[in-house]
């Protein structure tokens, strides 16, 4: 899912971020294909030893061939490596499944592209009227539905899990009510509410739920065993922790608006469905999925369209279909270039945008990997020296602690999240962009640090 949780740090970390920073990486001038592996070796071991995950994996399927990279763990402490079959949240790279059982349905002749909210909802004790009713199924599936991002009667009362409280009764009573930001089918406005709604009519139209539709009409006919919405229980030990930087965090339950977030997957099962995308089947099914990649309207981004369910990127003379997702422990990225005949995923138990620019970079070098900040080398006995407690405001205290090789710094009430050294006396976060500097007194001890962040220099005393 692509939000931004009402829990924030210190430090707002956010869980998106703009899709292809402009930032230049030494590695990007060479091209990333499944015989260079140590070069994306490198790139996880940049970003999971820079502490902004704690596992990774890269599949590429090129002309056919398929191979994996991994690196790192499911989790901090005695945890298994990651790799094809460990199972991560894919977030909002969910939707694409979503498109695709409602072209599914089309091809079926049990719905219709142009059936409107009025229609579908018809019969089911719920009623749309006004301009909302005129919102069609194919609306919802190409982000043209007008609807806000998120319903506005979601309130999450734990931000650590925030949709699993929220019901099919919330978001009917949304959409009965809701005001449009833009009239249908006119403009491209991203919506979890949108193609939540489209799983739930889905659901309600085709009497089985989410999870049953993905599986039956999807996953079986792929070979796709490890994709679900609940994981199964003898599964569990393959299931990631998710995190935040490093920090564990809970996983995501999300319900009503399943269709916009809700499955679970592994590299390899994601790998089979990147190859169904190049290399339709020849029937009813195989038509379905060449639907999703039919081009259906602008997103006012440069260069950039949206099909079913899919972005379409028209760059560096290659089409590049794509999906990224994100919940509050994980990221994924997935896509394919049909002329190339390659496709990547990416997947990362960390919810930092890290998993976009190295796909795009994957299917074509031209689009630049992100620069990656890497922590210095120091005594870390030093560190002892800069724990304890400072005071930013009334009330505002960073407490700064140690643990073996590790420091980490906590704003009162919220989590505790390693800073990485860039020099003796600079760290730096992972989960935001912020910086810390230690100084020291006319005693030469510390005295103060200072937090550097958007721009600000907020200085702190030593109390304790």
């Amino acid at each position: 899912m692509k939000i931004k949780l009402a829990k924030c740090l210190v430090l707002k970390y956010a869980l998106l971020a703009a899709l292809l920073a402009s930032l230049i990486s030494p590695l990007s001038a060479q091209a990333l294909t499944p015989g260079s592996e140590e070069v994306i070796l490198n790139l996880l071991k940049d970003r999971v030893d820079g502490g902004q995950s704690v596992g990774m994996i890269v599949g590429v399927l090129d002309s056919g061939e398929v191979k994996f990279v991994c690196y790192g763990k499911t989790g901090v402490r005695d945890a298994a490596a990651v790799d094809e079959k460990t199972i991560f949240e894919i977030g909002s790279t969910s939707k694409v499944f979503t498109s695709l059982l409602l072209a599914d349905a089309v091809e079926r002749g049990e719905l219709k592209f142009d059936d409107t909210l009025a229609d579908s909802y018809a019969g089911d004790g719920h009623k749309i009227t006004g301009e909302a009713g005129l919102i069609t199924l194919k609306n919802l599936a190409t982000q043209t539905s007008g609807l806000p991002r998120m319903p506005d009667n979601f309130k999450p009362k734990n931000p650590t899990d925030p949709y699993v409280d929220y019901s099919a009764k919330d978001l009917y009573a949304c959409v009965e009510s809701v005001k449009l930001n833009n009239p249908p089918g006119k403009k491209y406005d991203y919506s979890n509410l949108g193609v939540g709604l489209l799983g739930a009519i889905l659901e309600s139209k085709l009497k089985s739920g989410y999870e049953k539709l993905v599986i039956e009409r999807i996953c079986k006919k792929l070979d796709m065993p490890d994709t679900f919405v609940d994981v199964p229980k003898d599964m569990l030990p393959r299931f990631s922790n998710g995190h935040i930087g490093i920090a564990e965090t809970p996983h995501w339950n999300i319900t009503a608006l399943a269709g916009a977030g809700a499955l679970r997957s592994t590299a390899l099962d994601i790998i089979k469905f990147l190859r169904a995308q190049m290399d339709p089947p020849k029937d009813a099914f195989g038509r379905a999925i060449e639907k999703t990649h039919e081009i259906s309207a602008p997103t006012g981004s440069p260069n950039l369209s949206i099909a079913l369910g899919w972005h379409v990127f028209d760059k560096f003379g290659g089409r590049y279909y794509w999906h990224n997702g994100g919940t509050g422990g994980f990221r994924s990225f997935m896509g394919f270039d049909q002329a190339a005949k390659r496709a990547v995923v990416v997947l990362s138990n960390s919810s930092l945008d890290i998993t976009d620019d190295i796909g795009m970079h994957i299917l074509n070098s031209e689009f630049k990997l992100k620069a990656v900040k890497k922590p210095v080398v120091i005594d870390y006995k030093i560190y002892d020296e800069y724990v304890g407690e400072y005071e930013l405001a009334p009330g505002a205290i960073m407490t700064v602690t140690r643990d073996g090789d590790k420091l980490f710094a906590r704003l009162s009430g919220q989590d505790k999240f390693q800073i990485f050294p860039e020099s003796p006396a600079r760290f730096f976060y992972t989960v935001v962009e912020a910086e810390i500097e230690f100084t020291k007194g006319v005693d030469n001890k510390t005295a103060s640090l200072t937090l550097f962040q958007a721009g600000r220099k907020m200085p702190a005393k030593k109390i304790k």
